[in-house]
């Protein structure tokens, strides 16, 4: 070394300080010292290992701060490297072991990315340098699903009111009725799912927490399957939710009128309405129907019984339809028709009536039948029929008007399809006087074929509705109760009783009489309740 040359020198550059060793004798703690003072973290292994190297050349000892800064995310499952500059000092396997260092002395050991590490460390691409790279990913965790319940039917729970073995309902709040038929599947439950850890960059497990489970129960009218896993309904009625508890309530109770303010109900189950139904709205029942108040030009619906405690005023386009007994106090101007039996006790007034049972007068009642048409399958009883100015009244019974309307449609059918038989045929023979003159082009021939399978299609109806129509005419003769109608005070003038097609015409006030069939047309007797 010549005279008053320095043992060591050191420099920067970039940010990176460099080391050129002129005296290989200078202890490495001294030269380690020197290091540190400028900011730059080395071993004092390495600097052994740069002195025994050294050619009096400038070496490299590292930079202020790092080539290499690790960043962390926050959950841990991913780690980033930003290369400085000054990494494009170091040549490609010097900066691959730089990365690897910096990613070690960061924890991150999992799920290193080895193509960006090989990349990061090639220096083919500058556009990397000074910004942060994904280098480490670990394995997300699948969280765990807790079990749920996926209510298939629209549920009510608010706007509600327990009652014992009924549900009233507030419409304001509730918006919509919730009902469902037997059989309906109500709910169903989605089991718990088991999820899976995770890894995160350092190698540490990420645990997910266990599924929760819950029960599915079956209240009322419903039915849990064996399996636990869905809920039906067993009854028609209104859908309730408690928690995670169903039931069907059967009767669904209105507080107050049919109105604007309810809108149309319809319930699958029964309906009791303490107050009435205003005109131009409806009530549906599917089972029985229970209506306190008066009910003005409204119709009404139900599967089973109906009992309506105060006046139908049916104002020319009120509708009734039954489908078991009729318990009505007073109506007007309506159109009623019962599966079953019809029950009065004041009135029934201009009213088309069709009844498959028979008409029956409640104990205390005026009992009044005045107007309009009644067909019964049965008996008819009343105090009055008729009235004073001799308003036309028709009593049609012993014959159900369900099979006369049956009657009524293949009739119209029979009667269509020999029309159309008719005319086909009348083509058919047009067309074959045309093919004997020699006149039926392919036009014509296709029209025949096609008109010969019109007609064997509508000769095959003919026989099937010919056949239906029998039936039904047997059904009609074999029809054992003849049929009667008890008057136990007055029928005026203008009534017309029909028993089995034979008809009576009322011309004088008569009292306390029975009409009935007997010797193949319509008798007046005295009333005898034992006959």
């Amino acid at each position: 070394m010549p005279p008053g040359a320095k043992p060591f020198e050191l420099r920067e550059e970039n940010g990176e300080l460099f080391l050129k060793v002129s005296d290989k004798s200078i202890s490495p703690v001294v030269i380690l010292e020197a290091i540190k003072d400028r900011g730059v973290a080395i071993s004092l292994d390495s600097i052994r290992d740069l002195l025994n190297n050294s050619n009096e050349e400038w070496q490299s000892v590292g930079v202020k701060g790092k080539r290499v800064k690790v960043r962390i995310s926050e959950d841990k499952l991913k780690a980033e490297v930003y290369l400085e500059p000054a990494i494009r000092n170091l040549n490609a396997e010097e900066a691959k072991k730089e990365i690897i260092r910096s990613l070690e002395e960061a924890g991150v050991v999992f799920g290193i990315k080895e193509e960006v590490v090989e990349l990061l460390a090639s220096g083919n691409d500058d556009n990397l340098l000074e910004q942060w790279i994904v280098i480490a990913e670990g394995i997300p965790p699948e969280e765990s699903q807790d079990a749920r319940i996926d209510v298939l039917v629209k549920i009510a729970e608010k706007g509600l009111q327990e009652l014992e073995n009924a549900v009233v309902v507030d419409f304001k709040a509730l918006g919509f009725i919730p009902n469902v038929k037997k059989g309906t599947l109500i709910a169903r439950k989605i089991p718990p799912k088991e999820g899976k850890d995770g890894k995160d960059v350092f190698g540490e497990p990420i645990k997910v927490k266990k599924p929760k489970d819950i029960n599915m129960k079956a209240g009322p009218n419903t039915e849990l399957s064996q399996d636990g896993l869905e809920i039906t309904a067993t009854a028609n009625g209104f859908i309730v939710k408690e928690g995670n508890r169903f039931r069907v309530e059967p009767l669904l109770v209105v507080r107050g009128d049919v109105d604007y303010g309810t809108g149309n109900i319809e319930c699958f189950g029964s309906i009791h309405v303490t107050g009435g139904v205003k005109e131009d709205f409806s009530v549906v029942a599917g089972e029985t129907l229970e209506i306190n108040g008066v009910v003005e030009g409204a119709e009404l619906r139900s599967g089973k019984d109906m009992r309506l405690h105060s006046a139908v005023r049916g104002m020319e386009r009120g509708r009734i339809d039954c489908g078991g007994n009729l318990y009505l106090e007073y109506a007007d101007q309506c159109k009623i028709t019962s599966a079953g039996e019809l029950y009065f006790k004041r009135a029934l007034m201009h009213c088309d009536i069709e009844v498959e049972g028979s008409v029956h007068l409640v104990e205390g009642g005026k009992g009044v039948i005045a107007g309009g048409k009644l067909y019964s399958g049965g008996d008819v009883e009343c105090r009055a029929l008729g009235s004073k100015v001799g308003t036309k009244t028709l009593v049609h019974l012993g014959l159900s008007p369900r099979l006369m309307n049956q009657h009524n449609v293949l009739m119209a059918k029979k009667e269509d399809l020999e029309s159309k038989i008719a005319t086909v045929k009348k083509n058919i023979k047009y067309l074959t006087r045309l093919a004997e003159e020699g006149k039926l082009d392919e036009k014509k021939k296709l029209l025949a074929l096609n008109f010969v399978k019109l007609l064997e299609s509508f000769e095959l109806k003919h026989k099937e509705v010919e056949s239906l129509l029998l039936k039904v005419e047997e059904l009609i003769k074999k029809a054992k109760h003849k049929g009667r109608v008890k008057v136990r005070e007055v029928c005026y003038p203008g009534v017309t009783i029909v028993i089995r097609r034979e008809r009576y015409q009322v011309r004088e006030e008569l009292k306390e009489v029975e009409f009935l069939y007997e010797d193949g047309k319509v008798k007046v007797v005295p009333i005898d309740d034992d006959r």
